[in-house]
């Protein structure tokens, strides 16, 4: 077994070799375990996003057998925030025995640490739910018993949260959304909802900057040790820069008060388009803590899907994840006609 270990992966219209190795054990390991690999990161993304590494530096370990490359750990050590902390994917070739590789790549992801960070957060999916498992500190769920999942808690891993993902068919929740956004704009008259495509405008990113400050500490992280994002306008555009070098387009709802003219909600669709037409992901989706009860996320939700099928009509399904113990947006999604389907656990 050989290790690799990569701080670029090329350019979006150039990838590494390391990136395309990479994409493909992606999209093998969750092909395996979720029966499809929408999830995986292109060679194209993988490139796109070790490009940005001015607010997080980005490692990539790869694992070889022979001239195989049969697994990963992509790594990320936030810089502007959360400094304490290291976040880590592990991918594996489902062929392949995952302790010994596991091992290898841990061992990898140890020595390019190096600068006193005390916590690892790693994310893990899991292709059904089950009745009987692992159960998070939180309380609520079950993640599937696998090898992979014994290696984390051997290793002295605790299963923190156990997320929820779901996946929405658009053309049978488009025909719901405008009932379901008319009923709730009767109950937040005093908002108005925003729509664009692509990059915030420019008179939106302090209020969306604020936006990313409140997803950071607002929504359930179970005993996540995770300390405030910072953000600001110009960290808005960079990260929205990054989206585009990937291919994506961003779809952005949002909920302005009007006697403020305060941002009180917002959620966000992207769909990968050069990589995976069919698809989007639902990504944050926030109602303030000081404007709930209006309906809100219901409002912007709906109103987004419609924006989504309306500018990318080829787009099949949107995948969605959250915390089992949020019952307020998992209520939404049900009324949105979304079943929660499989779960994804996050460790530490």
């Amino acid at each position: 077994m050989r290790l690799s270990v990569h701080a670029s992966l090329g350019t979006p219209g150039s990838p590494s070799q390391a990136a395309v190795d990479a994409a493909a054990v992606w999209a093998a390991d969750e092909y395996a375990e979720l029966g499809h690999d929408d999830f995986a990161y292109s060679a194209r993304e993988l490139a796109a996003t070790y490009a940005d590494q001015a607010r997080q530096r980005r490692v990539m370990v790869l694992a070889h057998e022979d001239d195989r490359c049969v697994g990963l750990a992509s790594v990320e050590f936030p810089l502007t925030d959360n400094q304490h902390m290291i976040s880590v994917e592990f991918r594996l070739d489902p062929e392949v025995e995952a302790a010994p590789f596991l091992d290898a790549l841990w061992s990898g992801v140890e020595a390019n640490a190096g600068d006193g960070r005390d916590t690892v957060v790693t994310w893990t999916p899991s292709s059904r739910l089950v009745e009987d498992g692992l159960r998070p500190k939180t309380g609520a769920g079950l993640l599937r018993r696998t090898a992979g999942n014994e290696w984390f808690a051997a290793r002295g891993f605790e299963l923190e949260q156990v997320e929820v993902a779901s996946t929405l068919q658009v053309a049978e929740s488009l025909g719901r959304a405008g009932e379901l956004e008319a009923t709730a704009a009767a109950a937040g008259e005093a908002y108005d909802i925003v729509s664009w495509l692509g990059p915030t405008p420019p008179e939106l990113l302090d209020a969306m900057a604020v936006q990313r400050v409140a997803m950071s500490t607002d929504v359930p992280l179970g005993e996540i040790d995770m300390e405030p994002e910072v953000w600001d306008a110009a960290r808005v555009q960079g990260d929205e820069s990054v989206e585009l070098a990937m291919g994506r387009l961003m779809v952005w709802t949002i909920a302005v008060e009007k006697a403020t003219g305060e941002v009180a909600a917002h959620t966000l669709l992207k769909c990968p388009d050069l990589d995976r037409p069919e698809v989007a992901y639902q990504e944050d989706t926030l109602v303030r803590k000081d404007h709930r009860g209006h309906r809100l996320g219901m409002r912007v939700k709906a109103a987004n899907l419609r924006q989504l099928a309306a500018a990318r009509p080829g787009v099949r399904r949107i995948h969605t994840w959250n915390a089992d113990e949020n019952d307020w947006m998992l209520a939404i999604n049900r009324e949105m006609g979304v079943p929660p389907l499989r779960r994804w656990a996050a460790g530490s």
